[in-house]
């Protein structure tokens, strides 16, 4: 072996005997693979389904990630939060049964209710339609749950393969063309249950997975999880409520054209989410912040900057793929790309006020997103079109980054 090889090797193994380097390596192949799959999924679904049909399905899972945010009541982060500290079967059964019924419930009051504030989706009232969706909200719920856990055991490779099962929904779409919409809905649910009876079967090794839910756990983890529910809940909608504002301002194939340029644009943000998970898990675990800080944010910027140069120069052919009328979407791309850097300043702080237990200002920083990426992509939308949404990004992490300045100036962080 050479020298240059030995080096190598050495630096591998260096690399991945550091939990916070191998767990990052994951998390980030894991949001990668996330991007990619989702990229190709509506690639092939643009191809197969009419642009009136993606865009239909795109509100529909908007709607479906909207409902499993109120889903999870805020367990994403108590399972990470409390997993060194409590029983680990306890908090993933509590997660996890909680889960399956807030899901349920809030999609049975979503179909219920589908007529009074989005009439073009009440289709989804008819029985077959409405089981679909059900199904589908409750899989994409508990997938939640199920790659939290395995990050919290800081073993997010087995998160890596439940994501890796689930292009099996690729293929799938072919067979339910004859469904429209609800047949790019059907062919992720399957995927779901394929990649659930594997990814379970690991996870038992680990603890002892039984129907129950704990008091104790819920009693203890109440308050965190409750204002991280409220927080997530309110970030969660800014994203989800974005196609329908589109779709009310716009047209249908804007919405498809919106949902692509953000579905390729959406691995940026995934970059300093998916790192700061694994900054999270490290401090849960006694390591030290300020050190794991400094190590993570070198990480994310040589990530991010690598990434967004690549959208800059083949933004537009890559979204060509999905056929040539979503090139408009280059726009909207670069900037979302672009708020990527100002958003990890958001997401890293949010992991320190987790771990300092200062959960407040977490709901008090999304309520002002909420409010300006909502707000402004509502203003701007009809005179830059989807475009309006892309300066509403950057306008919005600009404003919390600022704010985020004063706040650590004022403690005397800094």
């Amino acid at each position: 072996m050479s020298t240059i090889e030995a080096t190598r090797t050495n630096f591998i193994k260096r690399f991945f005997s550091d939990s916070l380097y191998k767990n990052s390596f994951y998390l980030v192949a894991n949001r990668g693979l996330v991007v990619l799959t989702g990229f190709v999924f509506w690639m092939v679904a643009t191809r197969l389904y009419p642009v009136d049909d993606v865009g239909l399905a795109v509100a529909f899972v908007s709607s479906s990630q909207l409902i499993g945010s109120f889903a999870l009541f805020g367990f994403d982060s108590s399972i990470i939060r409390f997993f060194n500290s409590y029983d680990k079967s306890k908090i993933f059964n509590t997660a996890f049964f909680v889960v399956i019924l807030l899901s349920a419930l809030g999609s049975l009051a979503y179909i219920a209710g589908v007529k009074y504030f989005s009439p073009d989706l009440a289709i989804i009232r008819q029985p077959l339609y409405a089981t679909v969706f059900l199904l589908f909200t409750i899989a994409l719920s508990v997938a939640a749950v199920i790659a939290q856990t395995f990050i919290a055991f800081r073993d997010a490779k087995y998160s890596f393969i439940q994501n890796l099962l689930l292009t099996l929904r690729i293929p799938l779409l072919v067979p339910f063309v004859f469904l429209g919409c609800f047949g790019i809905l059907s062919s992720t649910f399957i995927a779901y249950l394929a990649a659930y009876a594997v990814v379970l079967y690991f996870l038992g090794r680990f603890l002892k997975v039984s129907p129950g839910i704990d008091t104790g756990f819920i009693k203890m983890s109440y308050k965190f999880s409750f204002v991280n529910y409220v927080s997530n809940l309110l970030f969660a909608a800014t994203f989800s409520v974005l196609p329908l504002i589109v779709l009310n301002l716009t047209t249908k194939a804007d919405v498809s054209i919106y949902y692509m340029g953000y579905t390729v644009g959406y691995f940026a943000l995934q970059i300093p989410l998916a790192l700061s998970t694994s900054l999270f898990v490290e401090g849960v675990y006694g390591e030290s912040l300020k050190k794991s800080l400094k190590k993570v944010g070198a990480l994310t910027f040589g990530i991010l900057t690598a990434v967004v140069a690549f959208f800059f120069l083949f933004g537009q052919p890559v979204l060509g793929l999905f056929g040539s009328e979503y090139v408009a979407a280059f726009d909207l791309l670069r900037l979302i790309a672009l708020s990527s850097f100002l958003y990890a300043g958001y997401v890293f702080f949010t992991i320190i006020l987790n771990m300092k237990m200062r959960t407040n200002y977490i709901l008090l920083l999304n309520i002002i997103i909420l409010v300006l990426i909502d707000g402004l992509s509502y203003l701007l939308l009809p005179n830059f079109g989807i475009t309006g949404v892309g300066y509403a990004y950057i306008v919005a992490f600009a404003a919390v980054d600022l704010f985020i300045l004063y706040l650590i100036k004022k403690w005397g962080w800094i």
